[in-house]
């Protein structure tokens, strides 16, 4: 799950949380850094502690090879850079198809173009969430673990 937090907090965060494990494997902040996530953060609580779905006041928006949620933006910027980015222009995360990450670099962000575009090169599937060459998704590391995977097309 992917979800927008602490919309009425002056600093927003989006995580990516599993089901499966009830743990968080990452959150973005706004001010452009990243938290490794835990258990006590897990998209799946809802206000009640349960494991029930949520809904969202604002529409998941598709665009070109992005996704806009809430005011964040995940995007290929280039074919070989996706950049995680609040609507404020700080970059949480860029992910590089060398397999290297990088922090808050404004000129790779998923806001430096306005327009999302039209939907093009962007899928959601219940496995994983592909934008361009990019997916984001839930494996099974060869203990049977889960875990978030960022990958590269080309790997």
């Amino acid at each position: 799950r992917i979800d927008p937090t602490c919309k009425t907090c002056s600093s927003s965060h989006l995580r990516i949380s599993s089901q499966a494990t009830g743990k968080t494997s990452q959150i973005f902040l706004n001010v452009g850094t990243d938290l490794p996530g835990g258990k006590g953060y897990n998209g799946f609580d809802n206000l009640t502690g349960g494991q029930e779905l949520t809904y969202s006041t604002e529409p998941i928006i598709f665009g070109d090879r992005a996704v806009q949620i809430r005011d964040w933006r995940i995007r290929q910027v280039r074919f070989d850079l996706l950049s995680v980015t609040n609507e404020n222009g700080n970059v949480s995360r860029i992910y590089r198809s060398d397999g290297t990450v990088r922090g808050n670099a404004k000129e790779w962000g998923g806001y430096v173009i306005e327009d999302l575009g039209e939907p093009t090169c962007a899928y959601l599937t219940s496995s994983f969430l592909q934008l361009g060459e990019w997916r984001f998704g839930e494996m099974e590391d060869h203990h049977g673990r889960a875990l978030l995977s960022v990958t590269h097309k080309s790997g």
